[in-house]
């Protein structure tokens, strides 16, 4: 959402209050905001803080959806696909 309104770190750090090293580590995997920081950082980015949930959920559907399948056995099956037409 930062690089989509074509900001720096620095400029949403200073827009939303959060500190650049704890939007730093956020971005690089190494912490996970609080719940108020979520409310700074929307406010900012002018979203709700609820498309963060909702960013994160599509990802990890997206890279769930690609998972393998055990069957009874054991075995991988890989992910049912439609019929090419």
């Amino acid at each position: 959402m930062r690089q989509h309104r074509h900001l720096t770190p620095a400029q949403l750090a200073a827009n939303s209050g959060v500190p650049l090293s704890r939007i730093l580590r956020m971005e690089s995997g190494m912490s996970e905001p609080t719940l108020s920081e979520l409310f700074l950082l929307g406010q900012a980015l002018r979203v709700k803080p609820s498309s963060f949930v909702e960013g994160v959920e599509l990802v990890m559907h997206g890279a769930l959806h690609g998972v393998r399948a055990r069957n009874g056995d054991g075995r991988s099956e890989p992910p049912a696909t439609a019929p090419e037409s």
